[in-house]
């Protein structure tokens, strides 16, 4: 079957459509996703360190946030998987909410824990 360079099949117009529907839910929940996060780390900061913070602890709040943003895009790239292999049979969009507020929750639940470890440690 002699098939043009052009030619899209089908069956690659519906994964095209599902991983771009993916783009676009992940990419506008991201932005809530880094306000929330974001939002949670600050009132976390400022009420266990106060403002009395070094520049290493600026520098491991970015990072953090960096870390935060890959983890994130986890998501984006399991969904986008399962569409190709599956060539657009199978995607995420049923779960994508539960999933986004799961890891969303966690992740701040996660923060607020590394930041409780970091501010009180465990004397010897």
């Amino acid at each position: 079957m002699d098939r043009d360079l052009f030619d899209i099949t089908d069956e690659e117009k519906v994964s095209g459509q599902k991983l771009l529907d993916s783009h676009r839910y992940w990419s506008r929940r991201r932005i809530l996703f880094n306000i929330i996060v974001g939002s949670a780390g600050l009132i976390s900061v400022l009420l266990v360190l106060g403002t009395g913070l070094t520049i290493f602890d600026l520098f491991g709040i970015v990072m953090w946030g960096v870390v935060a943003n890959a983890m994130f895009s986890v998501g984006y790239i399991v969904e986008s998987y399962i569409i190709a292999k599956s060539k657009g049979q199978r995607d995420l969009q049923a779960n994508r909410d539960i999933l986004f507020w799961i890891g969303t929750i966690a992740y701040v639940i996660v923060g607020f824990m590394f930041l409780l470890m970091y501010s009180f440690p465990i004397p010897d």
